[in-house]
């Protein structure tokens, strides 16, 4: 019996380490979870990069409409009006045209995008 008190005592030292083993892995296991599916993981991580791209993406159009807008002003300058410029806007938005020109209507339910987005240079 002797030997089985020695066995024992060796079965807790085993034990304990097995036990640390296993909580060990649990915590490695939880982090990697976290790391990965957390809210600030890997995957949060990844839609966070997709929304900054689509976000510089719509701020270069934003720039870039706001560049056209800030060249239209530019031309619309009381002091130095650009003429053709404005009989442009004219003939697209107020339907003007000159004597002598023979105007011709296209009726259509739908109205094209660049066409009205587009101005005379």
């Amino acid at each position: 019996m002797p030997s089985s008190f020695a066995d024992g005592g060796n079965l807790i030292g085993h034990m304990s380490s097995r036990l640390a083993l296993a909580a060990l892995s649990a915590l490695i296991l939880y982090f990697a979870f976290h790391a990965f599916a957390g809210e600030q993981g890997l995957g949060a991580w990844s839609d966070l990069q997709s929304d900054i791209a689509d976000l510089e993406r719509k701020k270069a159009r934003l720039e870039a409409e706001r560049d056209r807008l800030v060249g239209d002003i530019t031309r619309l300058d009381p002091v130095r009006p650009d003429e053709s410029f404005i009989e442009g806007l004219a003939r697209r938005d107020l339907g003007y045209v000159r004597a002598g020109e023979i105007a011709v209507v296209l009726s259509s339910p739908y109205r094209s995008e660049t066409a009205s987005s587009s101005l005379p240079q």
